[in-house]
């Protein structure tokens, strides 16, 4: 094989794995949990590459797509896989659990800490903030929900602070996360 056929194959290879990671991110998008299903069976050979795919742009891999539109059911699918990786962030590198907190996707947060992978809600990025104020920035009771589930569930400090030492009462934008730290509060008063 000369090297001209070599190129050709390699060209080949990346227009098939470019034209896969459309289809994968289309079909999340869509919410199109049997065309994702069939693109990863057919595919289980090259799915390292493929399934950890970012979209051009949004930084965007399958999985984070997924957790920002709230697709519950494609994140499970997703979660299943081993060659998912959890810790790929988006293009300004806010990973998983970030997505589930500011979106406020509390059944997501729920799937992520279930994981295997032992995924950590208390990581903080690089702005200072953890998922849990991601949350607290949030205006609707989905929002207060995700940040239930982050304490009840996930054990990070409900008075949890920012890098720059506010808690999620500080920064709260929404009466409702004002009065679910507030229950916080009240119900660690009680427990002294």
């Amino acid at each position: 094989m000369n090297r001209l056929q070599v190129l050709v194959i390699f060209a080949a290879f990346g227009q098939i794995i470019g034209d896969l990671s459309g289809d994968i991110l289309r079909a999340v998008s869509s919410n199109d949990v049997g065309e994702v299903g069939s693109i990863i069976d057919q595919n289980r050979d090259s799915l390292g590459s493929l399934i950890n795919i970012r979209e051009a742009g949004s930084g965007q891999t399958p999985l984070m797509k997924s957790i920002l539109m709230g697709h519950t059911e494609m994140v499970r699918m997703l979660l299943m896989l081993p060659e998912v990786d959890v810790s790929l962030g988006e293009k300004d590198g806010y990973t998983a659990f970030h997505g589930a907190g500011f979106q406020g996707r509390a059944e997501i947060a729920k799937l992520l800490l279930e994981d295997s992978r032992n995924i950590d809600p208390n990581t903080f990025h690089e702005d200072g903030f953890a998922p849990l104020h991601r949350a607290c920035w949030g205006r609707e009771q989905r929002h207060v929900d995700t940040i239930r589930v982050l304490v009840d569930t996930g054990k990070v400090r409900w008075d949890m602070k920012t890098k720059n030492g506010k808690t999620c009462r500080d920064i709260a934008m929404s009466p409702l996360i004002v009065n679910v730290m507030k229950e916080y509060a009240n119900k660690a008063k009680k427990e002294l």
